[in-house]
């Protein structure tokens, strides 16, 4: 048949049992409801019966001229009553942890500084490019009195407009950080002035 072109035998034979059994039923249905309606007897049940009979022959002739493999895809068309599908596993990015980076090798507060020395405070502290130092382990006399202005001024004479490298320990004396400081031969600052008699190494 047309309608069935593509379907198995299994599944031709299987509709046209079924659209026999759908017939018979139909016609037994279609004959009592007749009997009684030449009875008078109960003709609104009879009327109903013959009309499920009609209808279920029409289904039927239906289903054969749409042929099996429609009837399969009109059926798994049907809403589904089955659990929904579990929702995907979604891997959130982590967001990265902010870190304190450490100073930079050339800034105050870092472990080195590198540059000219501006000026001359006094005997025991200097200020490399905007960053005062005060010498580690040196003491000199206070600028003002005839020791630190003698002190003051041999510093001057050695380092003033002089490249330096610094190295800070990372403490602070108000605003000044503390740490070494030696021209580009190696020589220290602070230890000069205590070779010279100027200042005095502090233990």
């Amino acid at each position: 048949m047309p309608g069935i072109t593509g379907a198995g035998p299994g599944e031709y034979w299987l509709l046209l049992a079924l659209a026999a059994l759908v017939v018979v039923a139909g016609v037994t249905a279609s004959a009592a409801a007749w009997r009684r309606m030449r009875r008078g007897a109960n003709f609104a049940g009879g009327f109903v019966v013959g009309g499920a009979g009609l209808i279920g022959l029409g289904g039927v002739a239906l289903l054969m001229l749409a042929g099996p493999e429609r009837v399969q895809h009109a059926w798994q068309a049907l809403p589904s009553w089955s659990a929904p599908p579990p929702l995907p596993n979604i891997v959130y990015p982590s967001r990265p942890v902010a870190t304190t980076a450490p100073p930079a090798a050339n800034t105050p507060g870092g472990n080195h500084l590198a540059g000219r020395v501006t000026h001359v405070r006094d005997g025991d502290t200097i200020v490399v490019e905007r960053t005062p130092i005060r010498f580690t382990d040196v003491d000199c006399a206070e600028k003002g009195t005839p020791e630190g202005d003698r002190a003051t001024e041999a510093m001057r004479r050695l380092a003033s407009g002089q490249p330096v490298q610094c190295r800070l320990i990372g403490r602070r004396s108000y605003d000044r950080e503390i740490g070494t400081c030696a021209l580009p031969n190696g020589q220290d600052l602070g230890m000069t002035l205590v070779a010279q008699g100027l200042c005095v190494r502090r233990r």
